[in-house]
């Protein structure tokens, strides 16, 4: 696998997160200005630097992901494992339940958790960020069966070999067989899964976002940009393929990378 995408996205990543971005100020002379060597990729309706709010835009879409794919792979490998080795009617019921959730149309789910439920759960909570809250909720939600599935999958098929067998007629207590025999096997799985929903969640977020159930303004995110953008379009091109190109490229590599790891031998982490 080649290093040079790794070594560009974490550069991005750094960068949006560690320089001080000014992503509100308003420039009344420079608005909807073409990208020149001033503003590398134009301004907003409001004379914003483009480069500037894109950049702070993806502290919220990146962050969303992420914490929303990490609950989503602690829960859905909880119930996976639970459901492969209690087996019997825990397994089917767990895994009907997971069959009707599959069922569910993601984005019609996600619009009814984001516009009803979680404003009920998070009622008590005041500030700019309750819609980040919000998704990150709604997301982990969506996204924990796929997580579940593939941990069952695994694991039904490592219960049965000779190691584990072993383990449990030594005596060996559930936790510890879980901890050292199973999940190491499931790593590459999981990591290469997780990369892949995490592409998912940035593309979710984004159309909550750009459907206006997101990050308010002034505050930015790549759907809200590409709302904004799509408001000046066709006349003002660039306020619209700025946060559309950084969309399509971040989750291109994020599932180019995805690809290349499943294909990759299995290691076991010891």
């Amino acid at each position: 696998m080649k290093w040079w995408p790794h070594i560009l996205f974490l550069i991005f990543v750094i960068l949006c997160f560690a320089l001080d971005l000014n992503f509100d100020q308003q420039n009344l002379e420079f608005i909807l200005q073409a990208p020149s060597f001033e503003f590398l990729l134009g301004t907003d309706e409001l004379g914003r630097d483009l480069l500037t709010r894109l950049m702070w835009g993806a502290r919220v879409s990146l962050i969303v992901s992420f914490v929303s794919t990490v609950l989503a792979l602690t829960f859905g490998v909880f119930i996976g494992l639970v459901s492969a080795w209690c087996g019997g009617v825990v397994d089917r019921l767990l895994m009907r339940g997971i069959d009707v959730f599959i069922s569910l149309p993601n984005l019609v789910l996600l619009i009814l958790l984001q516009s009803f439920v979680t404003p009920l759960l998070l009622a008590n909570f005041e500030g700019p960020f309750k819609t980040v809250l919000s998704m990150i909720f709604s997301l982990s939600l969506v996204s924990w069966v796929n997580f579940a599935k593939v941990s069952r999958q695994q694991a039904l098929q490592d219960l049965k070999k000779p190691f584990v067998e072993s383990a449990k007629s030594s005596g060996a207590s559930v936790f510890w067989i879980l901890k050292k025999h199973i999940l190491p096997l499931q790593w590459v799985s999981l990591i290469s899964l997780f990369i892949y929903k995490m592409s998912s969640n940035i593309l979710y977020e984004s159309f909550l976002s750009f459907l206006g159930m997101g990050i308010n303004p002034p505050y930015s995110s790549w759907g809200n940009l590409l709302n904004s953008g799509w408001n000046q379009f066709p006349l003002h091109l660039h306020t619209m393929m700025a946060p559309a190109g950084a969309i399509f490229l971040v989750i291109f590599y994020l599932q180019w990378t995805s690809k290349k790891m499943i294909k990759r031998p299995q290691i076991r982490f010891y």
